[in-house]
């Protein structure tokens, strides 16, 4: 067998596959919806397999696969947001707020605890969301806000 044969049949698949994932993780496509994930996964195995299947085209014709992988990945990564849920902090209805709380950036308003023990304030931001440039990036300080801030949910 050739040695390009054998470039084209492990070496490609094998840089295909670790380049997708690559920037499946690095962009985190796996905060998204699940389905997404899976999607993307099929659509790579998909364009590899139509890739070997035009090994005996012309390059530009080869490459077309690869550039659907890519742009199937963009489209992905850009509909991929993690869904975001508020879940109260206490597992009961009706629960009762606690006092406002100041803190270097604003107030902060939380919930008691059913025997009014404990306050729980939850999410309560300590640096900027690390979305964007911020990303992979030390923390940022927070700015400041106005008016009081919920923490009542996770």
């Amino acid at each position: 067998m050739k040695k390009s044969r054998i470039a084209f049949w492990i070496i490609y698949p094998l840089i295909s596959l670790i380049f997708s994932l690559i920037i499946i993780f690095v962009y985190d496509l796996t905060n998204g919806p699940m389905f997404l994930f899976i999607f993307n996964l099929i659509a790579i195995a998909v364009g590899i397999f139509i890739r070997i299947m035009l090994r005996n085209k012309k390059f530009v014709i080869r490459m077309i696969p690869t550039l659907a992988i890519l742009l199937t990945t963009s489209t992905l990564l850009s509909l991929s947001k993690p869904i975001s849920i508020d879940l109260p902090a206490v597992d009961y209805a009706n629960s009762e707020k606690t006092a406002v709380l100041e803190t270097l950036n604003g107030g902060i308003q939380g919930v008691y605890t059913k025997d009014k023990k404990v306050e729980v304030y939850c999410g309560v931001p300590y640096a900027k969301a690390p979305i964007g440039e911020l990303r992979w990036k030390e923390p940022q300080d927070l700015e400041n806000w106005t008016g009081v801030k919920d923490c009542s949910y996770l």
